[in-house]
């Protein structure tokens, strides 16, 4: 685990600044391992295997030509809830989650009304929505197919 961390540094110092770096170095060894930011400290004696030196290698190799952490591990969070992404659907931004706050609490008598997500994308907002107004009939779509995937 340690070589995997040093490794992560050598290659994005400079291309990164080094708080992002060590965001990046839990998001993918939690995700290369299935560790929790703690196991990752307390197993840092952790060899990896030829299969996660490699994937680990695909993953910096991505990030240093810019490709979002959440594109390279596949989800991200919003509004608490976990998504899946691909480079078919914008990543969910904090502004978004505005909304769904804005939403909550301007709309709240309208808990059993129809909602309508245009462009859904990742359908963040859809289904935060359902899952905030469960009396509600959210409906969401969008043209793209892959996103639907």
């Amino acid at each position: 685990m340690q070589k995997a961390i040093q490794h992560i540094k050598n290659e994005l110092n400079g291309i990164y600044a080094t708080d992002e770096i060590q965001s990046f170095t839990y998001i993918l060894l939690s995700h290369i391992t299935g560790y929790s930011k703690v196991d990752i400290i307390v197993n840092k004696n952790t060899i990896f295997s030829d299969v996660q030196r490699a994937m680990l290698n695909s993953f910096v190799n991505k990030l240093k030509i810019h490709t979002p952490i959440q594109y390279i591990v596949g989800k991200t969070e919003f509004y608490g809830f976990p998504f899946l992404v691909t480079d078919s659907v914008l990543i969910p931004r904090p502004e978004t989650e505005e909304l769904i706050e804005w939403i909550t609490e301007s709309c709240v008598k309208y808990n059993e009304s129809n909602l309508l997500d245009v462009g859904t994308g990742s359908g963040c907002i859809a289904v935060s929505l359902a899952h905030l107004f469960p009396k509600a009939k959210v409906t969401a779509f969008d043209i793209s197919d892959d996103a639907l995937k």
